[in-house]
């Protein structure tokens, strides 16, 4: 039996395992996708065993950049993006893409036709992602919230940057909000911002609940805001990861019917 995984911190409420096994299950492909949490300070065990156990894996927060050293070789799409979120092994070799970027597309093809200024929030691993594709889509400028703002400006991506703090202060002029942190995965978290005041902005939440939405897109969807969370992002990588990874593709493209992204 194949055996895939998700790598992260915190990921016990992730719902890649059950997208994964539907697609496997409509073919019966003799598969497994499991969920390894680690620590940074246990990434790099934890990639060493990968490297002998897996067929292949995904990265969520915070090691979609923290692999690549561990990597013999990456797609041109990854070095370009510098996050990896999938990897195949092959004979003990480890080989990174970025499949984020089609989910960003994805995403960002069922928004409203609006073009502007946008707002993002965070400044983890799939940033370049979300900046590459709101700049392919025509959004700018892009300006970005991040509370570790030293690494962001090192990093040298084409954005205007600002302290985390600042948030509230910016999002008059944008049309589009994007909350790129991990803030709405946890029932105690608070908003990432609040929805009354961004003025009628489109939200995007990369977070999602394995029930429901998240209470940011809640909110924002009751008073007459257009919301989407995280989920049609986490089918459309997850997707291409199965094509990466050379599994069957009408398989992976039944994921598509476990959820509606209305």
């Amino acid at each position: 039996m194949k055996r895939f995984a998700l790598l992260g911190q915190q990921i016990s409420e992730s719902l890649s395992p059950s997208l994964h096994h539907h697609a496997w299950s409509t073919v019966g492909t003799a598969a497994r996708y499991e969920l390894w949490s680690s620590t940074p300070s246990g990434f790099d065990a934890m990639i060493e065993r990968a490297r002998h156990e897996l067929a292949g894996f995904n990265l969520t927060a915070p090691f979609k950049r923290q692999v690549i050293p561990h990597l013999d070789e990456q797609t041109q799409r990854a070095m370009a993006l510098g996050s990896v979120n999938a990897v195949r092994v092959e004979a003990g070799r480890l080989i990174g893409e970025n499949t984020d970027i089609v989910g960003v597309r994805s995403s960002l093809a069922v928004m409203p036709k609006r073009r502007g200024s946008a707002l993002v929030l965070g400044s983890g691993g799939v940033l370049s992602s979300v900046v590459t594709g709101l700049l392919e889509a025509g959004f700018g400028p892009i300006n970005v919230c991040a509370r570790d703002r030293a690494s962001l400006d090192a990093r040298g991506l084409p954005v205007n940057t600002f302290s985390f703090a600042q948030r509230h202060e910016l999002v008059a002029a944008q049309v589009l909000v994007v909350n790129a942190t991990p803030l709405g995965g946890q029932a105690q978290d608070p908003l990432p911002l609040e929805s009354a005041r961004v003025g009628g902005a489109s939200h995007w939440d990369l977070v999602y609940r394995a029930e429901g939405t998240t209470p940011w897109v809640d909110l924002a969807k009751r008073s007459g805001i257009f919301a989407l969370d995280g989920r049609l992002m986490l089918c459309e990588q997850a997707i291409e990861s199965h094509r990466f990874w050379g599994l069957d593709m009408q398989a992976a493209e039944s994921m598509r019917s476990l959820w509606s992204f209305e």
